[in-house]
């Protein structure tokens, strides 16, 4: 007998097992399969289950002025977003754009996320805890386990809080500008003017070598 858990149903591969095996709906029924789904709407939250609260985390940050913090993975990321800007003191520095869909689900394939100075969600993992095939409670928190156990595509068992490493909370002040759109996304270096549309070219031709440079 196998057991397979489940968010909301972001899968590559069939959501639903042969009979006779089990599969855990990590958040309820009703809200996994109501369409529309309104978790992205400013409606008001319902108390969260074991498996949906966010707490801090006591530990040793890699980072200075970095804090832990640990995350039922049924959390949904409107609802970590609602707990940040609530504390207003850290933030998780990457995520997927999605408000539908759990943490545990994100984190669990290894591959969201990405950038110069982060890698993935895994990357920020420094526990992991989850129900192994015996049913008991385990946790792993030994850096050199965590490269293998971060994510594990839940492999190891069943996971069900992850803490994570969050930076401090910062803002951008963000000015709206209209201006043409080649000068937003310039062309590739070497790419001859024959190659761009006429209608692009003329807010481009214009310009000094040194104005090219800036954009």
């Amino acid at each position: 007998m196998s057991v397979r858990c489940a968010g909301y149903r972001h899968s590559w591969s069939p959501n639903f097992g042969k009979d006779g095996q089990i599969l855990i709906s990590m958040i309820d029924i009703k809200t996994a399969t109501t369409l529309p789904n309104t978790e992205a709407l400013p409606l008001p939250e319902s108390s969260p289950t074991e498996l949906q609260k966010i707490d801090f985390a006591s530990g040793k940050p890699r980072i200075p002025g970095n804090k832990l913090v640990r995350v039922g993975c049924a959390t949904t990321n409107e609802r970590l977003r609602r707990w940040c800007i609530d504390q207003g003191t850290v933030t998780i520095p990457l995520n997927v754009i999605m408000v539908e869909i759990t943490l545990g689900g994100s984190n669990a394939p290894t591959c969201h996320g990405a950038g110069r100075q982060n890698m993935t969600l895994s990357d920020l993992v420094r526990k992991i805890e989850y129900v192994d095939a015996n049913g008991n409670v385990q946790y792993v928190d030994k850096p050199e386990y965590l490269r293998a156990a971060s994510s594990c595509f839940v492999l190891m068992g069943v996971v069900t809080h992850i803490t994570m490493e969050f930076p401090p909370m910062s803002y951008a002040e963000l000015a709206p500008k209209k201006m043409p759109v080649i000068q937003a996304v310039p062309p590739r270096p070497g790419l001859a003017e024959k190659d761009i549309p006429p209608a692009l070219l003329k807010y481009w031709k214009g310009l000094s070598t040194a104005q090219k440079q800036k954009y």
